[in-house]
């Protein structure tokens, strides 16, 4: 007979993974909120392995300029609404988390470099108060 038709198995090494990075706190605020999924899905995409390995500040400022959260810097309603029902204060545990989080989250820093010069910017919440008027 020929050679025989064997799978040969290995051990692999463990994979090692980044820790997970939670922002929001889900073992202090409601119980309704862990099935909130737009919490889930911005956190997701702020993070690694969302995002790029980076500074603390930079994942916070991401969370908190996310548009699909941004209704609660000014209110009680926002995506979540629904899966807290029942429970409406739940609401505004999370409004008062989110913007004690946010109050200053928004004056990151990045800077670009294209082509032998670089471009500063700041995010939203961070830099003038001019209030979307003209500096003309």
């Amino acid at each position: 007979m020929g050679a025989s038709n064997c799978l040969t198995l290995t051990a692999q090494q463990p994979l090692t993974t980044q820790p997970d990075t939670t922002l929001v706190p889900f073992t202090t605020l409601p119980a309704c909120l862990t099935s909130c999924g737009v919490l889930f899905d911005v956190n997701g995409a702020c993070v690694p392995p969302g995002a790029p390995t980076a500074a603390p500040e930079v994942y916070d400022s991401c969370f908190c300029n996310d548009a699909r959260l941004t209704a609660y810097s000014t209110g009680t309603n926002g995506p979540c609404d629904a899966v807290c029902a029942a429970t409406p204060d739940a609401l505004a545990s999370l409004q008062g988390w989110y913007t004690g989080f946010c109050a200053n989250k928004g004056a990151v820093q990045t800077t670009t470099t294209t082509g032998g010069s670089s471009t500063s910017t700041s995010s939203p919440n961070g830099g003038s108060s001019n209030k979307g008027g003209g500096t003309w």
